[in-house]
């Protein structure tokens, strides 16, 4: 049974404002079905899910509203203090809904709970919206990509 990503942990009040009733958890090698229609509907076809199960080193967080998986973050540590998020996408049907913050604020907040100062995104992964997203998270576009520093007081 995949645990859920924030058991047990108090929510930030930033994340009151999201308009969405998602559930995280971790993903597991049975949700590779719905990873690859996922990956396909956001135009990621190329992103290797098996392999990505499969690695230790990585987290996979998963978005689920009811049964359907509406959103998911690959994030993978890079190093001693910078994580790297390696995809996330939001089904159509569920962007702008805060699904996708969601996601990003909790792939900070693990990363930050395991000892990461940087979060950074690749220029590779960048559309318009994802673009907006970042910024609106507080990322700042450097020479590589997008980057935030974590901070354990933010709120």
């Amino acid at each position: 049974m995949p645990r859920s990503v924030l058991a047990g942990a108090k929510l930030p009040p930033y994340y009151a404002h999201l308009q969405t009733f998602a559930r995280l958890r971790e993903a597991t090698s049975a949700e590779l079905p719905a990873l690859l229609d996922l990956g396909r509907a956001a135009g990621a076809e190329e992103f290797d899910w098996e392999r990505a199960l499969a690695e230790s080193g990585r987290d996979i967080v998963l978005a689920y509203e009811s049964d359907a998986l509406i959103g998911a973050i690959v994030t993978e540590r890079s190093g001693s203090l910078v994580s790297h998020v390696g995809w996330i996408g939001v089904a159509r049907s569920a962007r702008r809904n805060g699904v996708g913050r969601l996601l990003i604020e909790t792939a900070a907040e693990n990363a930050l709970t395991s000892g990461i100062s940087i979060l950074r995104f690749r220029r590779h992964l960048m559309g318009y919206g994802v673009h907006q997203l970042l910024t609106a998270c507080g990322f700042e576009m450097t020479a590589i990509g997008y980057e935030r520093q974590l901070h354990a007081d933010r709120g």
